[in-house]
């Protein structure tokens, strides 16, 4: 189905459920999970760099006009195709290739982190 080139029957991929298009706002943002106690939506935030921090802290601190926000177990960064290899890129998450060039130290190679975007 994803080859580019379909022939034949089959079985429709979609991320649409209930007849409304699905996206990553629906898990996170619906009335009946943005309540919860263990999630936290940031929006008009720019993030200027992806730190490795041993610390784990449930809270978000903010300190100033930037602030440094620290994850349990996960964050979800959605900054666009192009804005979030972006993003990953500066601290090292990246083709080590690209990265070595650039003079970044590489953190973990990801080949495939900016590959193939388009905005």
């Amino acid at each position: 189905m994803n080859s580019g080139s379909p022939l034949g029957l089959g079985w429709l991929q979609s991320t649409i459920g209930g007849g409304k298009r699905s996206t990553s706002a629906t898990p996170y943002l619906a009335p009946n999970f943005i309540q919860r106690a263990n999630l936290d939506v940031l929006v008009h935030g720019q993030v200027s760099r992806l730190v490795n921090s041993s610390t784990v802290d449930r809270n978000i601190t903010f300190g100033g006009p930037q602030f440094t926000a620290k994850a349990f177990e996960e964050i979800i960064l959605s900054a666009g195709t192009i804005g979030t290899p972006n993003i990953l890129m500066h601290p090292g998450v990246g083709d080590a290739n690209i990265l070595s060039a650039l003079g970044i130290s590489v953190v973990l190679d990801l080949p495939s982190v900016g590959q193939n975007a388009s905005d």
